[in-house]
């Protein structure tokens, strides 16, 4: 399934903090679940992150964005992207 628009969600580690990803695409911490729509969703597994610097040569439209995958309870996946310290649901997968 993909969304007409992308799903706010929260991505936080271990201790309840949001896991964040610097301009090195270094991860703060493992994802440990997802809390989309009031449900917590425990992460059984993840791969990332995959940069993404699209427009870079004009500063009026550049984005930078990193892209997830995350297994989570229930047999499903999700495609998340973080941009700006916000962390969005792109697809789901059974």
């Amino acid at each position: 399934m993909v969304p007409p628009d992308p799903v706010p969600v929260l991505v936080l580690d271990r201790d309840g903090q949001p896991v964040a990803v610097d301009g090195r695409a270094e991860v703060s911490a493992p994802p440990d679940r997802v809390e989309l729509h009031g449900r917590t969703l425990e992460v059984l597994g993840w791969t990332g992150p995959w940069p993404a610097v699209e427009r870079w040569w004009d500063p009026g439209t550049a984005r930078r964005r990193a892209r997830f995958q995350v297994a989570v309870e229930g047999g499903r996946a999700l495609l998340l992207t973080v941009e700006g310290g916000r962390w969005y649901v792109e697809g789901a997968y059974d």
